[in-house]
């Protein structure tokens, strides 16, 4: 089924990077931030930020296959992925051709990073 799903990647406080994907941006950051709710990894090491963030329009399952394609990245490329967002498209082209990524900008006002940089001192 077609849906809308979101591909992120989120800067911890110990300077490494988590990749996940989720079909509520704000929901999940707010379960990052739960130590109770979020992923195994985030609970250890607090996100700070949202780093890069894409909207797919697609299946779960092409969700899950870009999730893996930055996952298996090394540091490097995720930190020029993070430079340079639009460039995913063309790197997944081959794995997953028809598949519609769009960038979604991040700036100060965006919710994401303000529930981060919200987040009770308890949450962090």
């Amino acid at each position: 089924m077609i849906k809308e799903y979101w591909i992120y990647m989120l800067e911890c406080d110990n300077g490494s990077l988590y990749t996940g994907y989720t079909t509520d941006m704000n929901r999940r950051i707010r379960e990052h931030v739960d130590k109770n709710r979020g992923a195994k990894f985030t609970s250890g090491f607090r996100p700070i930020a949202t780093a890069a963030c894409w909207r797919l329009l697609g299946t779960r399952s092409e969700a899950l296959k870009v999730e893996a394609f930055i996952k298996s990245m090394s540091r490097k490329e995720k930190d020029e992925l993070i430079k340079k967002p639009r460039t995913l498209a063309s790197k997944t082209a081959a794995v997953l051709p028809g598949v519609k990524l769009y960038v979604h900008k991040l700036d100060k006002k965006d919710r994401a990073n303000k529930i981060l940089q919200n987040a009770s001192p308890e949450h962090r």
